[in-house]
C-alpha cells in the first residue's frame, strides 16, 4: 500500500506516486521524440501582418467614422 501523507493544507499526498512522477521527469525522452521536436522547431513560421485600417481623412480630423449617421442641423 502506497504511503499517504497529509499536506499542511490537509490534501492526501502518495509519496510513493510523487516519488515515480520525479523517476520520470529527470528520464531522457526516447530518441523518435528529439528528432520529432527537432523537425518541429525547424520549420518556418509564416506570420501574415494583419493590414492596417485605411481611416478616412475627415475621420482622421473629427473622429467620426460614419458621417451618414449623424444628423446635421
Amino acid at each position: 500500500m502506497a504511503k499517504m501523507v497529509r499536506s499542511a493544507r490537509g490534501e492526501l499526498i502518495d509519496i510513493a506516486l510523487l516519488e515515480m512522477k520525479s523517476k520520470l521527469v529527470n528520464t531522457q525522452p526516447p530518441e523518435a521524440v528529439v528528432q520529432r521536436k527537432a523537425k518541429i522547431e525547424s520549420k518556418p513560421v509564416y506570420y501574415v501582418e494583419p493590414e492596417a485600417e485605411v481611416v478616412p481623412e475627415e475621420a482622421a480630423q473629427t473622429g467620426i467614422l460614419n458621417q451618414s449617421t449623424r444628423k446635421k442641423k
